[in-house]
C-alpha cells in the first residue's frame, strides 16, 4: 500500500493532475487515505495550530494549514503510519519562524511520508529523518532556513526528492548539531536516494552562521565550518536536472589584536646629584592569525554502489575567505626620568634631570587566514559504477584570504626630569632629554589563495573506470589556477575525462586518466544569471561533444529539448560515431538549438517524422502541407 501511494502521487503530481481532497473524500495529494489500514487523522484545510509531538500510526494528513510545534516536538511516523503533507488547496507550512528548534518529522522503520507542496522551516535536528525501512517522497516543496541537516536519510531508507528547494543551511540548537564536522542539505548513509529538478541555493543564507570564532587577544581566529551540500555514503544516489548555486562555506574568525608593550619605568628621584633615566616602553604584542577559511563542496559521495549525475547546473561553489588577522599591540610608553636632585651647599651643582625612555616599537599584525578550497565533486572509493556526464559547472572559485591585521601604533616617548637645583653661586642642573616615540608596527602578511578544483576523485580501486564526459568546467579567473581534475591516491581507479570543455584552468588532470586528447579548451560564452544558461551558436560546447558517452536515457537536455541538435552555423568539433545519422551532442546541460523554423516543433534544427505527428494533431492544413515538403530539410537552409 506504501509503495502504490508513493508511485500514484508522484505520477499525479508531475503531470499536475493532483485530485483535490474536495473532490473526492478522503483523497489528499492524490493518496487514497480510505485504503491505508487505520483510522484517518488530519489538520486542514485553512487552520493554524501550535501542536506538541503528533504520532502517526495510521493514515494522516496535514492540507493547506501552519502547524507550528512547541520546542522539542515534532512529528514521529511510525510502523504502518502514512503521513500526507499537502498544499493544494492553499500554503502548507510546518515549523514557522516562531519555534525554530522544533524536532522535525521522523519516519522509522515502516513508516511512509509524502509531502507535496509544503514548506518546512527552522528545525533543530532534522527537517526531515528517515530511519532503516522508511519511504520518503518529497515533490515541489520547500525547505528553508533549516538546521545542520535538512534531510537524513539513513541505511535502508528510500529517499526521493523531486523539484524541490533547499536554501538557507543553519547550524541547529541541539548538541548532535555541534557534533557535525560539516553542514549539508542532504546526509544520506546506505540509502536508496534520487534527486530530480531540485535547487539548492544560498547556503549558507546567513554566512555568520557557519563563521569560525573572532578570537581574544594574541590569539589565533577559528577556522569556518566546512559546507557539503549533498553528502552520500554507501547506496546509491540519483542527481539529475538540478540546481546548485551559491554554495559558500564558512569564513575564517577574526584574529586577536596583540595586546599593548608594557609602559617603561619611571626613573627614581634622589637625594641629591643625578637623575635616573626613564625606562624604555615595552613592544607590543603581535596581531593573532585569522581563522582558516572553509572548504565548500556541492557533492561528496564516499564507497556508493552506484552513481548517476546528469544534467545538472552548479554556479559559484566558493570556499571561505579567510578571517581577518588581528592588529599588532601598541607599543608601550617610555617612562619619564627623575628629577635631579637639589642642593642648598653652597657652590654645588644640581644634579642633572634623568632622560626619558623611548616609547616602544607597535607590534606586527596579525596574518590573514588562507581561504578555503572549492570543490565541485569529491568521489571517494566507488565500489560501483560513476558516471557524471553533461553538466555545466560555472564560476567555480577558491576562498580569498582575508585581510592582514595592520601593525600596532608606537609607544609615546618619557618625558626628561628636570634638573635639581645648584647651591648659591652653582648653577642647576641640566633636564633630561625627552624619548623617541615608537615605531609603528609592520602589517602582517596575507594568507594564501587556496585552489578550486572540479573534480576530486579519490579512488582506491584500481580495477573500475569512473566516468566524467561531456560536462563544462569553467573556473572563475585563469588567476585561481583551478584544477579539472584531480585524482588522489597510491592505488587510483582510471578516470575517462573524455568531451569535458575547461576554461580558465591551470592544469585539466593529474593522475591517470584517457581522454586528455579530447578535452576542448576555450570560454564556453554563458553566465550564470540563470540556473540553466544556453550556450550561443558560436560556443565552442556547441556540437562539440561525444555522442556516445551520452546515456540513451538522456535524448532530451535539461530544458526538455532533443539532444543531439545540429546547429547549421558551427563546425562539428565532436564525436557522432555513437548515433550515426544524428548531430552531435553538446557539451553541457543545455543544448543549443540554432535556427529554427516554426514547422520545427522539437527545436532540433530538421523537419521530421515528430513535427509531422504534432502538426496533424494541430490540425492546421497550411501546417501538414508545409511540413511534409519540408520533410528532413534543415531550418534555415
Amino acid at each position: 500500500m506504501r509503495d502504490f501511494a508513493i508511485r500514484l502521487v508522484s505520477l499525479l503530481a508531475l503531470i499536475g493532475c493532483c485530485v483535490s481532497a474536495s473532490h473526492a473524500q478522503n483523497i489528499v495529494c492524490g493518496v487514497n487515505l480510505s485504503e491505508i489500514p487505520g483510522s484517518i487523522g488530519g489538520i486542514g484545510p485553512g487552520l493554524n495550530q501550535n501542536r506538541n509531538t503528533i504520532t502517526v500510526t495510521g493514515p494522516y494528513f496535514i492540507r493547506s494549514s501552519t502547524v507550528r510545534f512547541n520546542p522539542g516536538e515534532g512529528i514521529v511516523v511510525g510502523n504502518g503510519g502514512v503521513l500526507v503533507l499537502c498544499g493544494d488547496d492553499g500554503p502548507n507550512e510546518l515549523g514557522g519562524n516562531f519555534t525554530p528548534d522544533w524536532a522535525g518529522i521522523t519516519v522509522e522503520s515502516g513508516g511512509t511520508l509524502i509531502m507535496q507542496s509544503t514548506t518546512l522551516r527552522g528545525g533543530r535536528d532534522y527537517l526531515i529523518r528517515a530511519r532503516n525501512g522508511s519511504d520518503v517522497t518529497v515533490l515541489l516543496s520547500e525547505l528553508v532556513d533549516g538546521p545542520g541537516r535538512y534531510i537524513q536519510a539513513e541505511a535502508g531508507s528510500r529517499v526521493e526528492v523531486v523539484a524541490t528547494t533547499f536554501r538557507g543551511v543553519g547550524t541547529g540548537t541541539s548538541p548532535e548539531q555541534a557534533s557535525y564536522a560539516f553542514t549539508s542539505a542532504i546526509h544520506a548513509g546506505d540509502a536508496e536516494l534520487i534527486v530530480d529538478a531540485c535547487r539548492f541555493v544560498d547556503f549558507p543564507s546567513d554566512p555568520d552562521r557557519d563563521r569560525g570564532f573572532d578570537a581574544s587577544s594574541n590569539n589565533e581566529g577559528g577556522p569556518g565550518r566546512p559546507h557539503i551540500t549533498l553528502y552520500a555514503s554507501g547506496g546509491t544516489l540519483d542527481l539529475t536536472r538540478t540546481t546548485f548555486r551559491n554554495i559558500t562555506a564558512g569564513v575564517g574568525g577574526r584574529g586577536g589584536n596583540g595586546t599593548s608593550g608594557a609602559s617603561g619605568a619611571n626613573g627614581e628621584n634622589p637625594v641629591f646629584g643625578g637623575a635616573e633615566d626613564g625606562g624604555n616602553g615595552g613592544t607590543g604584542r603581535p596581531g593573532g592569525v585569522g581563522g582558516l577559511g572553509a572548504d565548500a563542496t556541492a557533492l561528496y559521495t564516499f564507497d556508493l554502489d552506484n552513481l548517476f549525475v546528469a544534467h545538472n547546473s552548479f554556479y559559484n561553489i566558493r570556499g571561505g575567505t579567510g578571517g581577518d588577522g588581528g592588529n599588532g599591540g601598541s607599543g608601550g610608553r617610555g617612562g619619564d626620568g627623575a628629577d635631579g636632585g637639589n642642593t642648598i651647599v653652597p657652590f654645588v651643582d644640581g644634579g642633572d634631570g634623568g632622560d626619558g625612555g623611548d616609547g616602544g616599537a607597535g607590534g606586527p599584525g596579525g596574518r590573514s587566514g588562507n581561504g578555503g578550497f572549492s570543490e565541485v565533486f569529491r568521489i571517494t572509493g566507488p565500489a560501483g559504477p560513476t558516471v557524471i556526464v553533461n553538466n555545466t559547472l560555472t564560476r567555480i572559485r577558491a576562498g580569498e584570504p582575508g585581510s592582514a591585521g595592520f601593525g600596532g601604533n608606537g609607544g609615546s616617548r618619557g618625558l626628561g626630569g628636570d634638573g635639581g637645583s645648584g647651591g648659591f653661586g652653582a648653577d642647576d642642573g641640566a633636564d633630561g632629554s625627552n624619548g623617541s616615540s615608537g615605531g609603528t608596527g609592520s602589517r602582517g602578511p596575507f594568507g594564501d589563495q587556496s585552489v578550486p578544483w572540479a573534480f576530486v576523485f579519490v579512488i582506491p580501486n584500481p580495477q573500475q573506470v569512473f566516468r566524467a564526459n561531456n560536462n563544462i568546467i569553467d573556473f572563475s579567473s585563469a588567476s585561481d589556477n583551478g584544477i579539472a581534475f584531480q585524482s588522489l591516491g597510491s592505488a587510483s581507479g582510471l578516470i575517462d575525462i573524455s568531451g569535458n570543455l575547461v576554461h580558465n584552468q591551470a592544469t585539466i588532470s593529474t593522475g591517470t586518466t584517457l581522454g586528455l586528447d579530447t578535452i576542448v579548451v576555450g570560454d564556453p560564452l554563458i553566465d550564470g544569471i540563470v540556473d540553466f544558461p544556453i550556450p550561443p551558436a558560436n560556443s565552442p560546447a556547441v556540437d562539440a561533444g561525444i555522442n556516445a558517452l551520452t546515456p540513451p536515457s538522456l535524448m532530451r537536455d535539461v530544458l526538455g529539448r532533443p539532444r543531439f541538435a545540429d546547429v547549421l552555423s558551427a563546425p562539428n568539433t565532436g564525436d557522432n560515431g555513437g548515433f550515426p545519422g544524428l548531430g552531435i551532442v553538446d557539451i553541457g546541460a543545455v543544448e543549443a538549438v540554432g535556427v529554427t523554423c516554426p514547422l520545427d516543433t522539437n527545436m532540433d534544427g530538421r523537419i521530421e517524422r515528430e513535427d509531422i505527428i504534432d502538426a496533424i494533431t494541430g490540425a492546421d492544413f497550411l501546417d501538414i502541407a508545409a511540413t511534409l515538403n519540408n520533410f528532413e530539410e534543415g531550418c534555415g537552409g
